[in-house]
């Protein structure tokens, strides 16, 4: 399914994005389990206090300063997390209050998948509701401590402001899915993320899933690919799927320094290229199962931003394993 944007649609108006400022180098991971993380050298780990509730609300205020907007001014909210503090509970009633946003906004939540971020942004452009609009995305996976999910897990959260005549618009999205069970998975009341770890099977599914998502919007030339990325590598191997090269996708990549950040993985590195100033943006995004969607949004003036992405404390893995408890 395809559709074109129009002028007169909600875009993008404001990016706001978060990150915690504690990191551990890959290489902790290599000397303790013998390898380490392909194609991430930091990745950011959230301390005792924060989790994706948190970095969302962090993320939104981000947004709404850098877009010159009131908590109060909003008219939808949608939050995007696999990883919620809560496995039942409406949290966006909680976001909204951190953020002031009326208790009469529409409100809609997000998950169970990577995609939840692009699902979110897709939902706002297309919601009816009156002011700004506020599609916020945060996430900090974990798998078991051998695993390779869990040296690859970072964390982090992107805030995107919604409004008519923005300087930013998503011109053309698609979204596509075939059956590829078991790519990626969490099982019910279980905190770490699962796969079936065959590995020319996570290549197939990621790559088709995408390839099917670009096929049905004219993507043209870009000058940046935010593209999901459960680690390093993986992105690069579907630059061709989605007929860019390695660099288009390297320019706006925040998986090297903050590791794969989940649902927020594509909306992070979307909200760095519209903050550098990039025309042409294609997001990508994967969720296992399989599915994906494909957005190309357009820069006509300058987005306001504002981005926290740098890590400030260094951690060893030692300390890693006491705030992952």
């Amino acid at each position: 399914m395809s559709a074109d944007g129009r002028a007169d649609e909600r875009g993008v108006a404001a990016v706001g994005a978060y990150a915690p400022v504690l990191r551990i180098d890959a290489g902790e991971f290599a000397e303790v389990w013998g390898s380490s993380p392909s194609g991430v050298e930091t990745k950011s780990v959230p301390d005792a206090d924060e989790d994706a509730l948190t970095m969302a609300a962090e993320a939104g205020r981000r947004a709404l300063a850098a877009g010159d907007r009131d908590g109060s001014d909003v008219g939808f909210l949608a939050f995007a997390s696999t990883t919620p503090p809560l496995e039942e509970e409406d949290l966006t009633a909680r976001l909204g209050s951190f953020l002031g946003v009326p208790t009469g906004a529409v409100r809609q939540s997000f998950g169970a998948s990577t995609r939840a971020g692009t699902r979110a942004l897709v939902a706002g452009l297309d919601a009816t509701y009156g002011g700004p609009g506020l599609v916020v995305a945060a996430d900090c996976p974990r798998g078991e401590p051998h695993d390779d999910h869990e040296h690859a897990g970072g964390a982090g959260a992107a805030a995107f402001l919604l409004e008519p005549d923005a300087p930013a618009a998503v011109v053309a999205r698609s979204e596509y899915a075939t059956p590829y069970p078991g790519t990626r998975f969490r099982r019910a009341g279980d905190g770490a993320v699962e796969g079936l770890g065959v590995t020319n099977y996570d290549r197939r599914a990621f790559s088709e899933a995408l390839a099917g998502a670009v096929e049905g919007v004219a993507v043209g030339e870009v000058d940046a690919a935010a593209v999901q990325a459960p680690d390093g590598g993986m992105p690069y191997r579907a630059a061709g799927a989605l007929g860019v090269d390695a660099g288009t996708i390297g320019t706006c990549a925040t998986v090297q320094d903050l590791g794969d950040t989940g649902a927020a993985s594509v909306p992070l590195s979307l909200a760095r290229a519209l903050a550098e100033g990039h025309e042409r943006v294609l997001a990508a995004s994967f969720g296992s199962g399989a599915g994906a969607d494909a957005l190309v949004v357009e820069r006509q003036g300058t987005v306001p931003s504002d981005l926290d992405l740098e890590g400030s404390v260094d951690i060893a893995y030692a300390d890693y394993l006491q705030r992952r408890g």
